[in-house]
């Protein structure tokens, strides 16, 4: 760590790979993210994730805030 710092994902990178690791689709995200146009737009870096977004990717697949906050 200290000669090479590994610096932390993106936020949508840890998302879809909870996703991978989940077996879960786009569609399971709805109930976390808002309407399947909202999780499109948000897997597609088009649109930012909001504090209430955070809170529920943080509570319902155990995502760290500092990762989503980034």
């Amino acid at each position: 760590m200290k000669h090479f710092p590994i610096a932390p994902p993106d936020p949508i990178d840890a998302i879809k790979f909870r996703m991978e690791q989940m077996g879960m689709t786009s569609a399971d995200m709805v109930e976390y993210l808002g309407s399947q146009s909202r999780v499109s737009e948000i897997l597609n870096g088009q649109r930012k994730l909001t504090l209430g977004m955070i809170k529920s990717l943080y509570k319902g697949l155990k995502i760290p805030a500092d990762i989503l906050l980034t």
